[in-house]
Protein backbone atom coordinates (compact mmCIF):
# COMPACT_ATOMS: atom_id res chain seq x y z
CA UNK A 1 0.00 0.00 0.00
CA UNK A 2 2.75 2.47 0.90
CA UNK A 3 4.32 2.04 -2.56
CA UNK A 4 1.27 3.71 -4.08
CA UNK A 5 2.27 6.97 -2.44
CA UNK A 6 5.18 7.41 -4.86
CA UNK A 7 4.10 5.16 -7.75
CA UNK A 8 1.18 4.56 -10.07
CA UNK A 9 -1.19 1.62 -9.89
CA UNK A 10 -4.34 0.23 -8.35
CA UNK A 11 -5.16 -1.67 -5.20
CA UNK A 12 -8.44 -3.43 -4.49
CA UNK A 13 -9.74 -5.07 -1.31
CA UNK A 14 -12.57 -7.54 -1.91
CA UNK A 15 -14.97 -8.69 0.79
CA UNK A 16 -15.28 -12.49 0.75
CA UNK A 17 -18.93 -13.50 1.15
CA UNK A 18 -19.95 -9.83 1.14
CA UNK A 19 -23.31 -9.00 2.70
CA UNK A 20 -26.13 -7.96 0.44
CA UNK A 21 -26.85 -5.14 0.82
CA UNK A 22 -23.35 -4.01 1.63
CA UNK A 23 -19.87 -3.17 0.34
CA UNK A 24 -18.30 -5.64 -2.07
CA UNK A 25 -14.88 -4.03 -2.60
CA UNK A 26 -12.79 -0.90 -2.12
CA UNK A 27 -10.33 0.36 -4.72
CA UNK A 28 -7.73 3.10 -4.99
CA UNK A 29 -6.34 4.25 -8.32
CA UNK A 30 -3.09 6.20 -7.99
CA UNK A 31 -0.91 8.28 -10.27
CA UNK A 32 1.49 11.15 -9.57
CA UNK A 33 0.14 11.78 -6.07
CA UNK A 34 -3.51 11.79 -7.20
CA UNK A 35 -5.84 9.17 -5.72
CA UNK A 36 -9.34 8.02 -6.67
CA UNK A 37 -11.02 6.01 -3.90
CA UNK A 38 -14.17 3.98 -4.63
CA UNK A 39 -16.36 1.39 -2.94
CA UNK A 40 -18.53 -0.99 -4.92
CA UNK A 41 -21.80 -1.39 -3.01
CA UNK A 42 -24.33 -4.20 -3.61
CA UNK A 43 -28.05 -3.71 -3.16
CA UNK A 44 -30.09 -6.80 -3.97
CA UNK A 45 -29.42 -7.53 -7.67
CA UNK A 46 -27.74 -4.22 -8.45
CA UNK A 47 -24.50 -2.42 -7.59
CA UNK A 48 -23.43 1.19 -7.41
CA UNK A 49 -20.17 3.02 -6.78
CA UNK A 50 -19.52 5.23 -3.77
CA UNK A 51 -16.72 7.78 -4.20
CA UNK A 52 -14.76 10.28 -2.18
CA UNK A 53 -15.84 13.88 -2.64
CA UNK A 54 -13.23 16.63 -2.33
CA UNK A 55 -15.11 19.79 -1.31
CA UNK A 56 -12.21 22.11 -2.15
CA UNK A 57 -11.61 20.86 -5.71
CA UNK A 58 -12.82 22.63 -8.83
CA UNK A 59 -15.05 21.08 -11.48
CA UNK A 60 -12.46 19.99 -14.02
CA UNK A 61 -11.51 16.67 -15.57
CA UNK A 62 -8.17 15.09 -14.55
CA UNK A 63 -6.51 12.04 -16.06
CA UNK A 64 -5.50 9.21 -13.73
CA UNK A 65 -4.10 6.03 -15.30
CA UNK A 66 -5.63 6.83 -18.68
CA UNK A 67 -9.16 7.53 -17.42
CA UNK A 68 -10.64 10.97 -16.91
CA UNK A 69 -12.06 11.76 -13.46
CA UNK A 70 -13.84 14.77 -12.05
CA UNK A 71 -11.24 16.53 -9.87
CA UNK A 72 -13.85 16.60 -7.08
CA UNK A 73 -13.43 12.80 -6.83
CA UNK A 74 -9.66 13.01 -6.27
CA UNK A 75 -7.53 13.51 -3.22
CA UNK A 76 -3.83 14.16 -2.82
CA UNK A 77 -3.97 13.20 0.86
CA UNK A 78 -2.26 9.81 1.09
CA UNK A 79 -2.89 9.63 4.85
CA UNK A 80 -6.62 9.78 4.07
CA UNK A 81 -6.20 6.89 1.61
CA UNK A 82 -4.35 4.84 4.23
CA UNK A 83 -6.93 5.57 6.93
CA UNK A 84 -9.87 4.68 4.69
CA UNK A 85 -8.25 1.39 3.63
CA UNK A 86 -7.43 0.56 7.22
CA UNK A 87 -11.02 1.27 8.27
CA UNK A 88 -12.38 -0.83 5.39
CA UNK A 89 -10.06 -3.76 6.15
CA UNK A 90 -11.05 -3.72 9.84
CA UNK A 91 -14.80 -3.15 9.52
CA UNK A 92 -15.76 -3.98 5.92
CA UNK A 93 -17.06 -0.46 5.26
CA UNK A 94 -16.42 3.24 5.75
CA UNK A 95 -19.02 5.84 6.75
CA UNK A 96 -21.11 7.25 3.91
CA UNK A 97 -20.04 10.71 5.07
CA UNK A 98 -16.52 9.86 3.81
CA UNK A 99 -17.44 7.93 0.66
CA UNK A 100 -20.93 8.65 -0.64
Amino acid sequence: MVKLEKQSGTLCLDVVDAPNPGPVSMQVIAESGKYVITILQAIERDTFVRTYTNPSATAEMVEVLGDRWDARQLTRDFDLVLNLFKMFSETGDVPAALLS
